[in-house]
């Protein structure tokens, strides 16, 4: 059955010929590999063009910068096949990915989307930590709580095109956040999510891609997204941001306390990873202390699930 694996690139030069050639490297090759290239200014474009010319599954279509929602809208509709692969730029994919999700797919025919385990690398292909995500949507829509469903990495799915379709696709006014709200759309359409229990995709952590304002922005949008799928769940209606900020307002003092503490500790959290990633010791120290004093059990046992793992093996690249 042949898939279609999909990417947008932005100013993806650094990594870009390693994506490029992991996923050129399947074990499954009746692919088309569609890749945007959304308004580059580096060297993307040519290295685009020098694989297409080599390769005549590769399709790259050159456009204007309208950022990642819209750049997968388009690639997807642009697409052939049903079975729909994300990957990113600067992302590696295990020989075997392909083969075994879309064996997944075409065992179980109620499943829309399915993630993997992924692990995630720093800037030189190391590991650095696992993320396994647990997914329960049975369990999400009994306790109309989106935390089951919502919480995979992005360019480690496979999905069905004519559902991600119906529903839409991605928006493109959840900058940071669109892969949330689409996952939180396809479980209240009444489709199902999974986890294939193998890790297939290498996730790369580098730099800081978010700033601290971006990383807060980003955590206010995801409660506001979760807050909808919650009302949906319930069968009400989405609520626009403005009435959700209002809401927010009006809450206790004790919950708005808890949710600043909470929300602190994940954007430090967030940060001390990312300098985790680029070995850059003092920052990581000063971000997980400050993670570590908000919310001290939940950290220490984030970090020795994820941040204290084994070196990758390298055959695997």
């Amino acid at each position: 059955m042949p898939v279609s694996v999909v990417m947008s690139v932005f100013d993806g030069q650094d990594f870009l010929a390693s994506s490029i050639d992991s996923v050129l490297r399947q074990t499954y090759t009746d692919f088309e590999f569609v890749i945007v290239d959304d308004g580059s200014r580096d060297s993307s474009p040519a290295i685009l063009d020098d694989y297409a010319h080599r390769d005549s599954r590769i399709r790259v279509i050159h456009r204007r910068n309208q950022g990642l929602a819209a750049s997968l809208n388009f690639a997807i509709e642009q697409s052939s096949n049903e079975l729909i692969v994300r990957m990113d730029s600067d992302d590696l994919m295990l020989p075997a990915r392909l083969q075994r999700q879309v064996e997944f797919m075409n065992r179980h025919a109620c499943v829309s989307v399915a993630c993997s385990f992924t692990e995630l690398i720093d800037r030189d292909g190391r590991k650095i930590a696992t993320s396994r995500p647990i997914v329960d949507v049975d369990r999400g829509r009994r306790e109309r709580d989106p935390k089951w469903f919502v919480e995979i990495v992005h360019p480690s799915v496979i999905m069905r095109r004519s559902q991600f379709l119906s529903i839409g696709g991605y928006r493109r006014d959840y900058k940071f956040a669109e892969d949330r709200e689409l996952w939180g759309r396809f479980v209240t359409a009444g489709y199902r999510i999974e986890v294939i229990p193998e890790t297939l995709l290498m996730y790369r952590l580098h730099g800081d891609s978010m700033s601290t304002r971006d990383m807060a922005r980003n955590d206010l949008i995801c409660r506001y997204i979760d807050h909808n799928i919650e009302r949906r769940l319930s069968g009400k209606t989405d609520i626009p941001m403005e009435q959700f900020c209002e809401w927010r307002m009006q809450q206790p003092l004790s919950a708005k306390i808890s949710e600043s503490f909470r929300s602190s500790k994940l954007l430090f959290y967030k940060k001390a990873t990312r300098h985790f990633a680029e070995r850059r010791w003092i920052q990581f120290a000063g971000c997980f202390t400050l993670a570590t004093a908000l919310a001290p059990y939940s950290t220490a046992r984030r970090a020795l699930s994820k941040l204290l793992v084994r070196p990758a093996d390298p055959s695997h690249l």
